[in-house]
């Protein structure tokens, strides 16, 4: 349990990473839905609440939805098990994992695509709002030369 941030993160991060290409990302799902299934089976318990990932929820509670959930009345005491309130139950978890995962898959990659039309990610040019290993000297030469400084000796520019 303690590499469930760890992971989640680092796969999270590989997800809104690399989104461009369709092996890529369907990589990274199957990455991502095997990790929070083995999480899902090792943390998996008759009595405790519905947790897990809207594809893996399914598979990792066909017990509940065979059997149901143990069903209580206010005063905590047992009163049996609900197949009915199982499907109700992962009903409503699968539609709320989806929710909570929009935003993070939709709006990265529409700031990204902005960003790069504005010519803001090119190779090259440097922002102060981006982290650039670049010195002022550096950036002020490039802005008035072009990307590339040439040499006064025509030997040490070979494509002129």
């Amino acid at each position: 349990m303690s590499a469930q941030v760890p992971m989640n993160m680092t796969i999270t991060g590989c997800m809104l990473t690399f989104y461009r290409k369709t092996p890529t990302v369907v990589f990274w799902q199957w990455v991502n839905q095997s990790f929070n299934a083995v999480v899902n089976y090792s943390n998996r318990s008759g009595d405790a609440p519905i947790t897990a990932n809207c594809i893996n929820i399914p598979l990792m509670r066909q017990r509940e939805l065979q059997v149901g959930i143990p069903v209580t009345d206010e005063a905590g005491q047992r009163l049996g098990h609900s197949v009915t309130a199982a499907k109700q139950g992962i009903f409503q978890v699968v539609i709320s994992r989806i929710c909570m995962a929009i935003p993070a898959m939709a709006i990265p990659p529409v700031i990204m695509d902005t960003l790069e039309k504005k010519d803001f990610l090119k190779p090259g040019i440097c922002h102060p709002a981006v982290l650039c290993p670049v010195s002022p000297e550096e950036l002020h030469t490039s802005e008035q030369t072009g990307a590339r400084t040439e040499s006064p000796d025509p030997s040490a520019n070979p494509r002129r």
